[in-house]
């Protein structure tokens, strides 16, 4: 009972007094959790913390000793096993809330000290299940924690590359990460509000009542795909971001082994009911589709059933696309605007009132991709789509707006059937000047031509002075001598 008691006070001091940089995992009752040591190592000590002691639970040198000091009930319920790869792991089985605490992963290669991992280890009572929040670039969400009440104090972590971290490092109510998303608690309540959201994401929050945990929720923050617009016969490529792969990150009680995190992302053409397996086979088989040596999926001249969704990565970790390929479409009409107009983009498709277009920008405050103008309107209120003829007004324009609006008749089974585009550029200011400032210039215009005027006379008024007349001869050789009277 004692030692319950100490495990129970520890877990409080993990969820309270956790470092900015300590790793928490976190498991559900009656499942296992798995330790993958490297395999480069040549042997580790796995151990686990109780108040003051440390029990070695393998020592992977010897994977078959035990260890007496190990308490009974978890010794019956570590395991080692073998996976596909030939790689050794290590389980605890069969969870309980008693397994939480402070866990120390050590390996050594010869006589050094090459690993030396801590982290917490959660197990709660209840497992409340994994919800979706659907959201956007640039969008704003809350997100709520299930089991939570009044008499109940509620733990946020967020999934850090495979690691959860809390999300509020003390007391502090705001935070704004490296993607300038801000994060806030909503005040006496369990939720949290995300803003310029930039990211999917997985959150969990610990519900605990006073030294236990009581449940646990699981939310996915999911970004709707990214959209991308083309014509027919255009040329598309799909990029897979660098820090995506085909396996999930370190999972809720898992940690996948190192050699097979290093595996190539996986290109995949997401399957509804509208289409059966020959039309996903067709568009497969195309030969104008290939993966490039960066793992971007190539289209060299796509066709209208290219158009689809498409994923790179995992079940956890992916990247998703929404490819729309509309017919070829008119040359782009352009709109020229000044900072603080109101402009008017006509949608010039054929659309009925059972399906009408969505308009989409495509800018520089979008950074460059495709977003939606109803995700936009979350955002400001300067968008508004006119229900008579879905035409795109925008008021107070300004020079972020700048780019390019698609107006583009789709349907829910992204396929497109028209399309028109029209570029907003920026006109640069005319400089009209006022009457006074016209008249100023003008006077000072006449002085200057009077005073050049004046200057000139002057010059050739000294000139003439310096020089006789043309026509005066004066002749010296014969003027006679006179003689003198003395």
């Amino acid at each position: 009972m004692a030692a319950v008691t100490q495990i129970f006070f520890l877990l409080v001091a993990l969820i309270y007094n956790i470092q900015a940089d300590q790793i928490i995992k976190v498991g559900d009752p009656g499942r296992s959790f798995n330790f993958y040591p490297p395999k480069e190592n040549n042997f580790c000590l796995i151990s686990k913390f109780v108040g003051e002691d440390k029990f070695v639970l393998w020592n992977t040198s010897d994977p078959s000793t035990e260890n007496s000091r190990v308490p009974e009930d978890l010794k019956q319920r570590l395991q080692v096993d073998t996976n596909r790869n030939n790689q050794t792991f290590y389980i605890i089985n069969n969870l309980i809330q008693s397994d939480s605490g402070l866990y120390q992963e050590e390996c050594w290669t010869e006589d050094n000290v090459t690993r030396e991992t801590n982290f917490s280890f959660v197990v709660c009572g209840k497992m409340n299940g994994v919800k979706t929040v659907d959201t956007s670039l640039g969008g704003t969400s809350e997100i709520t924690c299930d089991g939570a009440a009044e008499n109940l104090t509620v733990q946020w972590l967020q999934d850090d590359q495979g690691s959860w971290r809390r999300v509020f490092k003390d007391n502090t109510t705001s935070l704004v990460n490296s993607l300038q998303e801000t994060i806030q608690k909503v005040e006496n309540t369990s939720t949290l509000r995300l803003s310029n959201i930039r990211n999917y994401k997985f959150y969990i929050c610990l519900v605990m009542n006073q030294q236990q945990c009581v449940s646990s929720q699981y939310v996915l923050l999911n970004m709707r795909p990214e959209t991308i617009i083309h014509s027919v016969e255009e040329t598309a490529a799909l990029q897979c971001p660098d820090d995506i792969t085909d396996q999930p990150p370190d999972d809720i009680t898992d940690q996948p082994p190192d050699d097979i995190t290093d595996q190539p992302p996986v290109w995949r053409y997401d399957i509804t009911d509208w289409m059966n397996f020959d039309q996903m086979k067709n568009i497969f088989s195309t030969k104008n589709r290939y993966v490039d040596q960066n793992n971007s999926l190539v289209f060299s001249s796509l066709m209208l059933n290219h158009s689809g969704v498409y994923s790179c990565g995992g079940d956890y970790r992916l990247k998703q696309y929404g490819l729309l390929v509309c017919p070829t479409y008119d040359p782009p009409a352009v709109e020229l605007f000044s900072e603080g107009d109101e402009v008017t983009l006509r949608c010039n498709i054929s659309w009925t009132e059972s399906r009408k277009p969505e308009w989409f920008i495509k800018s520089k405050q979008t950074e460059g991709k495709f977003v939606s103008i109803d995700d936009m309107k979350r955002l400001t209120s300067r968008f508004n789509i006119s229900d008579l003829n879905m035409s795109l007004i925008i008021s107070n324009v300004s020079v972020e707006d700048t780019g390019e609006y698609w107006c583009v008749d789709v349907d829910r089974y992204i396929q497109c059937f028209s399309g028109s585009k029209t570029l907003v550029k920026f006109r640069e200011p005319v400089v009209v000047s006022s009457p006074v400032h016209v008249m100023k210039s003008s006077l000072f215009s006449v002085l200057l031509v009077m005073l050049c005027v004046a200057v000139l006379a002057v010059i050739l008024k000294t000139r003439r002075g310096e020089q006789p007349p043309a026509d005066t001869v004066v002749e010296y050789e014969n003027v006679p001598m006179q003689e003198s009277s003395l």
